[in-house]
């Protein structure tokens, strides 16, 4: 049995003044809010749609161009022990102007997943973060590994398991020396998919962390039939952890989940002595956040990575 959903984009002549093509145009912008507002609905053009769209699209051509002039990079931030040891790091892309201003990754990575251009950042991360990690060989603690995330788009591109391990050939990099952080929002388009090329990828050593957990339609299921290695409790709640009980009380909850199943925690977003100390107490043991160290260009020492400022 095949099932079809529809998504329609629906403008009205105004004046007669209207070409068939300026028409077609609004018609496809608002196709395109319809499958933005998860498909399988109609939108009516508004002006405003026009707007979004086209300042859409002057952020992708500044963004391209800014790739190209070399003005993202990939910066590290420390994950650290219950004793504020170095254990990992994160990959981050920052995007940083001539001018010194920066764009939120929020901004550009959404307009490159929708233009298609995280593939190419996608992949420039990735062997980026590789080359950190040979340059950084024999001189990091033990089990040591750089997490760098992944897209919805880049994990479901079917080639995308062996564009990773050309990657590790490629550039000398070890698979026992990577994380893949994936979202949930990933997880949910094809769990059965996403399982294969998961223990695909684990067979050469990498492993797999699920971010900003809790942001999206947490499930259960998501941690009993996924292969994560780790979970990582969005910074959400960390930061509303000290003043909003039901938040204490789903951070308490994840953690003796992932606990039954045997599963490592890392609580983003720590910023404070206070919020370190209260996921202490509720048996976090292994964080990141300013409280610990910045995001940081590439450093010959590691070590570098975590603050200077004593945390214990």
């Amino acid at each position: 049995m095949v099932h079809h959903s529809v998504s329609i984009g629906v403008v009205l002549s105004g004046d007669g003044a209207t070409t068939v093509d300026s028409m077609l145009r609004a018609a496809d912008v608002a196709l395109y809010q319809a499958k933005q507002d998860g498909r399988n609905t109609m939108r009516l053009f508004h002006p405003d749609m026009q707007a979004r769209v086209d300042v859409r699209s002057a952020l992708e051509g500044r963004l391209r161009k800014g790739f190209a002039d070399e003005l993202l990079h990939v910066c590290y931030q420390a994950q650290v022990d219950a004793d504020g040891r170095l254990m990992s790091a994160e990959a981050l892309m920052r995007w940083n102007e001539r001018d010194g201003s920066s764009v939120p990754p929020g901004d550009f990575i959404q307009v490159a997943e929708e233009s298609g251009f995280i593939h190419t950042l996608g992949g420039w991360s990735l062997r980026t973060a590789c080359e950190q990690m040979v340059k950084w060989r024999g001189r990091l603690p033990e089990g040591f590994r750089v997490a760098v995330n992944l897209s919805a788009p880049e994990f479901t591109r079917p080639d995308f398991p062996q564009r990773v391990l050309n990657m590790l050939a490629q550039t000398g990099a070890h698979g026992s020396e990577l994380r893949l952080e994936i979202t949930e929002r990933t997880v949910v388009q094809d769990l059965r998919a996403t399982v294969e090329r998961m223990r695909l990828l684990m067979k050469h050593g990498i492993e797999f962390s699920l971010d900003d957990f809790g942001s999206g339609n947490s499930s259960l299921t998501f941690l009993q039939k996924l292969p994560v290695h780790e979970v990582k409790i969005d910074q959400s709640y960390v930061r509303r952890i000290l003043h909003h009980p039901s938040d204490a009380a789903i951070v308490r909850a994840i953690l003796a989940m992932c606990n039954a199943l045997d599963l490592r925690v890392v609580a983003e977003g720590v910023e404070t002595h206070e919020q370190w100390t209260r996921l202490l107490d509720d048996g976090c043991r292994h964080f990141q956040g300013f409280l610990f160290g910045r995001p940081q260009m590439s450093t010959p020492d590691p070590m570098t990575l975590v603050a200077a400022r004593k945390v214990v």
